[in-house]
């Protein structure tokens, strides 16, 4: 414990005096923080086989089967959240007990998307292969630990339904998806369900002012954004009329709705499912630091009890046991406007 605080404060030590301090605009660094891209892990055998992909966001942990995508979503209970705030009008006394016993309590709920008669066995494939490996040393048999496992940046279900591929990708805060369908296609065979469980009624779907898909779950609102929908004709982008059309409302079930395009090319339907808008996990985070040095990469130094932090593939990583705070170093790399996450490191600490 004592080398790990020490080898955070070495961190410390040299990212204050090798770092150049800059009148940065802190919002956008957060801003860009939160479309950090997501990281698809392959399931080498850590979780179920019928998962074949995972990935995590703020507050949201990825399941990707061949049959439909599991949302696992998780926010601090109202009662907690309520506890902590008036906790934290009262100063610490400096005891690492007083950390240990601020930790909160969360629900979950899992938000199931299920595709309505597509083909049973689908492709699963990652693409664009990311640097960064991961490794789960789940429990005390190594035999079934798993190293160097594949991280990308897309999952593809290829040929979803015939002649249709679906791609996911995203950031922090949200997760999008193309459907790719090949010329001579027919675009509305494609339809989605929300599975809400066996106790959720129909009508959890509806469509505001504003061309969104509002998805009630008992966590709150999920919100699809209007979705963009555009062909690749001789070079340039021509754009589609597109909207939501919700099919049955009892079954939760909606495809979508789309205007005159050219049949003799690929046509690409591209929402947007926002599950979070905060930086962070489904815990509390506070930033101690932030500092941009001479090549405009951001660091932001903090801690954080969010067991669902975003984090480099392969970065370390170390599971609470019995609550407390995570110390964290994240250096951001930044190519345009383009963030890209380069390392973030934890240490469990105050335990």
């Amino acid at each position: 414990m004592k080398s790990a605080i020490s080898f955070v404060l070495a961190c410390v030590f040299v990212i204050i005096f090798c770092v150049i301090p800059a009148d940065a605009n802190k919002a956008q660094i957060i801003e860009n923080y939160g479309r950090i891209p997501l990281a698809f892990t392959l399931n080498n055998g850590q979780y179920d086989p019928q998962v074949k992909f995972t990935t995590r966001g703020s507050g949201c942990t990825m399941f990707f089967t061949q049959d439909g995508t599991t949302f696992l979503l998780s926010r601090e209970t109202e009662e907690s959240a309520s506890k902590r705030t008036q906790k934290r009008s009262v100063v610490y006394a400096g005891n690492p007990s007083d950390f240990r016993n601020d930790s909160a309590e969360y629900e979950s709920y899992a938000l199931k998307v299920k595709f309505i008669d597509a083909n049973p066995d689908p492709a699963v494939i990652g693409e664009n292969r990311l640097h960064g490996n991961s490794n789960f040393f789940i429990g005390n048999n190594s035999s079934k630990w798993q190293t160097d496992v594949a991280n990308y940046e897309k999952v593809r279900l290829s040929n979803l339904y015939d002649g249709i591929d679906l791609v996911y990708y995203g950031n922090n805060s949200s997760v999008k998806y193309d459907f790719v369908v090949l010329p001579g296609e027919d675009y509305s065979r494609i339809i989605l369900t929300y599975d809400l469980g066996e106790n959720a009624s129909g009508g959890a779907l509806s469509v505001n002012e504003k061309g969104e898909m509002v998805v009630s779950t008992p966590l709150g609102d999920v919100i699809e954004r209007k979705p963009y929908c555009y062909q690749l004709i001789d070079g340039e982008k021509v754009e589609v009329d597109i909207g939501y059309e919700i099919v049955d409302s009892e079954l939760n079930r909606f495809g979508f709705r789309v205007g005159e395009y050219n049949p003799d090319y690929p046509l690409i339907i591209d929402p947007e499912l926002v599950y979070s808008t905060l930086i962070g996990g489904s815990g509390t985070k506070h930033t101690r630091g932030i500092a941009v040095d001479s090549g405009g990469n951001a660091y932001i130094i903090g801690y954080t009890t969010s067991s669902d932090y975003p984090v480099t593939a392969g970065a370390y990583d170390e599971t609470h046991n019995g609550g407390g705070y995570d110390a964290f170093i994240s250096k951001i790399k930044f190519n345009g406007d383009k963030p890209r996450l380069f390392d973030i490191h934890w240490w469990e600490w105050f335990r």
